[in-house]
């Protein structure tokens, strides 16, 4: 009994996970019939098209061409790792290849995560980018950019952050100032 209901369970598996892979596939393949499309119409049907015949606008159609023409997206060896959402793929289209490369590499981009998470995770680069130039000796300039890390106090929110003042003095001055 138990092996049968772990075959059951293995055979939907596999049919669940072909339509979840099916569904960024979709994304691709219309992204890529808007490419074709545009280059094999008229000048001006296509944006005919796409504003009277078809069930998105003008910035949608062009956010699939992106998603379709990103070869980074596209590689199968990311496939297991894209988000579903046609809009986080946008934004990931949106990446420099270095910060595309630390988040796969990092594990960041994952199945579940959402627009907002790319935001973030852009936020505490380019937060940590800042602060380790301003860590750069003024007398020796960096040949090389600092490396990017997501953790330790380089990465912590500028606002959110607040180290208690180590001497009294300090402390009372804190004190006064809010």
């Amino acid at each position: 009994m138990v092996g049968m209901a772990r075959n059951q369970r293995a055979r939907w598996a596999r049919q669940i996970s072909a339509a979840w892979r099916a569904s960024i596939e979709a994304i691709f393949e219309c992204g890529r019939l808007l490419i074709a499309a545009k280059d094999a119409l008229d000048h001006g049907e296509f944006t005919k098209m796409v504003e009277r015949d078809l069930p998105f606008g003008k910035r949608t159609a062009q956010r699939l061409m992106a998603i379709a023409r990103d070869t980074r997206l596209t590689n199968p060896t990311h496939a297991s790792l894209l988000p579903q959402s046609w809009m986080t793929l946008y934004e990931l289209t949106r990446l420099s290849d270095d910060y595309f490369a630390t988040a796969i590499a990092d594990g960041l981009i994952q199945p579940d995560m959402h627009r907002s998470d790319i935001a973030e995770m852009v936020g505490r680069w380019e937060y940590a980018e800042r602060r380790a130039s301003t860590i750069a000796s003024p007398f020796e300039p960096a040949t090389e950019p600092a490396p990017i890390s997501l953790t330790g106090p380089a990465t912590a929110h500028p606002f959110r952050y607040a180290p208690a003042p180590s001497r009294p003095a300090a402390a009372a001055h804190h004190r006064r100032s809010r």
